[in-house]
């Protein structure tokens, strides 16, 4: 009984992965009609299907061992898939694979072969269709010619049957074209059409906010840009961070607060530890300031972390922790937020403000630029005087600059009135000009105001320069007299429209309310031996407002699935991720889903399963969409991600029993071709192992008789399906010598190449110098792309000092059982380099 589970747990795989992860930006989305039984392959299924399933997973093995191919493995996986293709063309995985293949070799004749075809299957698929349409215009030339052929397009009658999101990219297309040739008013009637038709584009909302700044608009107008760009991209940090900084300008700071926590929980490390400044900042002019000190401290606890972390010998056991460090044993903190922790404890705390000064103090001696180290102190002396610390030191420090230096001035200002000489002080900023905030701020804090007038100057600081200390301070003092802290006029209009927004997508809860939900599920859950396996995954908005799908969007489409099989109740391990591009949408409206079936039998665990007919397999899925690499090493979803598992599946074994053996047998003479193919397989697979028992040699010696009586009736596609689960036994001899001697010789590329795949397994092999030598042109090609290919796997393996670096092999052969262990899967095969979204449609009305 499967029992599927929804998990947000932090799956561990291995470095070498979390560093193909960081790298990945879009994925391959494998998606072949689905199957309907599961006792094998059913009765419809052909020996072309079948035979097209173990190409596509073999160029699947060559094409995915690096993350970055080489040439002779995008060569080889390339005649693959050409051979898959003439057996299954509407094999839907296989063309996507196929689509990859091309961008990697940057063959847009091959690539816009794929994308025909897969469209051809999949004609809803939006973000296909829109790589479709952008590789076509690829081929214009001339910015005009090209820009007139999008604009054609937009204005056909057909452009109505296309889905508003994808008439709102390709309108981006066009805005973006008009814009390089210069004709601003083209780019921003198509530019305003994009966003008419969806507001959620992000393209199109990014160029809305940089026509925007190029144009240097109001705040407001720089705010509605940002606010669009929210509902384009609401986890995007970067938009949440620019939005927080401009409330923050505006003295809109409440608001800002809200942006800058979000945006904490988003970004990396070193991303978050500028941001707390600002963070900081606005906390205290927002009035909340009774946050900030737990704040820092979390900040100096978290470096003191990752400084333990570093240094082994300072890890100690949970249970043997000492208690929590002081202040003065932690690492410091940037000198800004010295200044945070200077303006929060001068009034209140004296010592803490003073232990403060004197690490800023400390920080300015470090300096070792002497230029630097003379402004540093300069500026220091105003905030000394400022914020009241050491007089006699910063009379010193006045004493030693130019009596007509701003900071000197500034500084004997704020001294002369903490001395009380009124007039001095007001003199002297007066003489500092409006433009002086903080000489602004001194004559706003001169006796003889009553609190309206004082309450007044400090509001106007805030209104003139919200975003600067200065302005932050007189926040902080407005608070404390208990008055309301008011915004710019442009502030006012960006709140306003903050306030339009939903609250789910101004403050989202993701922790508390996902907004994605996703759901796997694996049919019928126990498959019989090389059934296909199918996965069916849901990606479901649940939320109230549309998202954008895919790279730059709100929802990432990348879903990594890992397998976890184990054989006889013995744990195999996770085998190596898999990747799936989910991005069949570009813009997924409120309780709408995306759909897709996958096929799990095509990578790792269907190698598994191939070469291991007798032992039932257990193995569990688990999908995690937009994976995130943890430092810990382990796997979590993104913001907009979710987690699934399902456990209790199975590949069911059938046991080489004396019944089961003359069954096999008697199916070879079948006239389903699915079954026969099956008992090829499994007659050819078992009969390899070690025969230690008359019995077995007896098997392997019928096994042989049988298969070499029929291997010459047998069609090229059946002769090179035997051929690919001949496997040599540990004496390097395989189940029928005729066999293999035919096929050595065979003509047909399918059966000569499958043969090459298993069977040759050096750069010096003759099988592959034969093989060279072909009159055909796809058997040469494959095998001196191969020949290339094994020698420089022998190269790495000698440059890694590996005990075989006399012998190649190569990858598509697949995972085979080892003779000493016929469960052993050995090394799993790298995940295929992320397949981008596909398109195809055979349109007359492209140019």
């Amino acid at each position: 009984m499967i029992r599927p589970a929804m998990k947000r747990t932090a799956p561990r795989i291995g470095l070498t992965w979390l560093a193909l992860i960081t790298a990945v930006l879009i994925c391959a989305l494998l998606t072949p009609a689905s199957w309907g039984q599961d006792l094998g392959f059913p009765e419809s299924a052909t020996t072309d299907q079948m035979m097209a399933d173990q190409l596509v997973s073999m160029a699947w093995a060559l094409f995915g061992r690096e993350a970055e191919p080489r040439p002779d493995q995008l060569e080889r996986a390339r005649v693959l898939l050409d051979m898959a293709a003439e057996l299954n063309p509407d094999d839907e995985g296989m063309w996507q694979l196929t689509m990859s293949l091309a961008r990697a070799q940057d063959d847009q004749k091959l690539l816009i072969k794929g994308l025909g075809n897969y469209l051809r299957l999949e004609k809803d698929d939006d973000a296909a269709q829109l790589e479709y349409f952008k590789t076509r215009l690829g081929s214009v030339e001339a910015l005009d010619d090209y820009l007139e052929s999008l604009e054609r397009m937009l204005r056909s009658p057909k452009a109505e049957a296309l889905s508003a999101p994808l008439r709102s990219r390709l309108a981006t297309l066009a805005a973006q074209a008009a814009q390089e040739i210069g004709d601003d008013k083209r780019s921003v009637d198509w530019l305003g059409y994009a966003v008419k038709l969806d507001e959620t584009n992000p393209e199109a909302a990014k160029m809305v906010f940089a026509l925007t700044m190029e144009r240097e608009g109001a705040p407001r107008q720089q705010g509605a840009a940002l606010v669009n760009m929210v509902k384009a991209s609401p986890v995007d940090p970067s938009v949440r961070i620019a939005l927080a900084n401009l409330l923050m300008q505006q003295g809109v700071y409440a608001q800002a607060v809200d942006q800058f926590s979000l945006s904490m929980g988003l970004v990396d490390t070193p991303t978050r530890l500028g941001l707390t400044n600002q963070y900081a900042l606005c906390l205290i002019a927002s009035g909340q300031e009774d946050k900030v000190p737990s704040l820092l401290l979390e900040l100096q606890m978290f470096l003191k972390q990752m400084a333990d972390a570093q240094d082994p010998d300072l890890s100690v056991d949970a249970e043997d922790a000492e208690e929590p460090p002081s202040l003065e044993d932690l690492p410091p903190i940037p000198p800004t937020l010295e200044f945070v922790r200077l303006i929060l404890m001068h009034d209140g705390n004296p010592v803490a403000a003073q232990n403060a000064f004197q690490r800023l103090r400390e920080a300015t001696a470090a300096i070792e630029d002497e230029q630097e180290q003379q402004d540093s102190f300069a500026q220091l002396t105003w905030v000394a005087a400022v914020f009241n610390q050491d007089p006699a030191w910063v009379s010193q420090r006045i004493s030693l600059l130019d009596p007509d230096n701003e900071h000197a001035r500034l500084a004997s200002g704020w001294l002369a009135l903490r001395d009380g000489d009124t007039q001095a002080a007001r003199d002297t900023f007066q003489s500092l000009g409006t433009d002086n905030m903080f000489a602004r701020l001194g004559l706003a804090s001169m006796p003889g105001l009553d609190d309206q007038q004082r309450a007044e100057a400090y509001q106007q600081i805030v209104w003139d320069d919200p975003g600067s200390m200065a302005g932050i301070v007189a926040a902080r003092r407005l608070h404390k007299m208990g008055r309301l802290v008011n915004a710019t006029g442009d502030g006012v209009s960006i709140r306003i429209l903050v306030d339009g927004l939903p609250r789910q997508l101004w403050t989202p809860a993701l922790t508390v309310s996902p907004w994605v939900r996703m759901k796997l599920r694996v049919s019928p859950g126990s498959f019989g031996y090389l059934q296909p396996m199918m996965g069916h995954v849901s990606i479901r908005n649940a939320t109230r407002v549309p998202l954008s799908v895919g790279p730059g969007g709100a929802v990432q489409s990348v879903l990594m699935v890992i397998c976890s099989p184990s054989i006889r109740t013995e744990p195999l391990g996770q085998l190596q991720p898999t990747f799936f591009n989910m991005g069949r949408r570009l813009t997924l409206q409120p309780g709408a889903s995306i759909e897709a079936d996958i096929r799990l039998d095509r990578f790792d665990l269907g190698q598994l399963s191939s070469f291991n007919p007798n032992a039932t397999i257990t193995f569990s899925a688990a999908a995690i969409l937009d994976p995130r690499p943890l430092p810990t090493g382990g796997i979590v979803p993104g913001p907009l991600g979710a987690n699934y598992s399902v456990g209790s599946l199975q590949v069911r074994g059938q046991p080489a029993t004396p019944n089961n053996l003359q069954l096999w047998i008697k199916d070879l003479d079948g006239t389903d071709p699915a079954v026969r193919a099956t008992a090829i397989a499994r007659l050819l697979v078992v009969a390899r192992q070690p025969a230690e028992t008359t019995e077995a040699q007896d098997f392997r010696a019928k096994v042989s008789e049988l298969v070499s009586q029929r291997y010459p009736t047998f069609d090229p596609v059946l002769q090179a399906w035997a051929v690919r689960f001949m496997i040599p036994d540990e004496d390097e001899e395989p189940v029928s010598r005729r066999v293999i001697d035919l096929a050595q010789r065979s003509d047909d590329p399918m059966v000569r190449i499958v043969f090459l795949v298993m069977n040759a397994d050096s750069p010096t092999s003759p099988l592959l110098t034969d093989a060279i030598r072909h009159d055909d042109p796809t058997i040469r090609a494959y095998a001196q792309a191969m020949k290339l290919g094994l020698e420089k796997d022998a190269e790495r393996e000698a440059e890694s000092g590996d005990d075989h670096t006399g012998h190649g092999h190569d990858d598509s052969a697949g995972t085979q059982p080892t003779d000493s262990d016929p469960f052993d899967p050995f090394d799993p095969f790298a995940p295929i380099d992320p397949l981008e979204t596909t398109p195809s449609l055979d349109d007359p009305w492209l140019p």
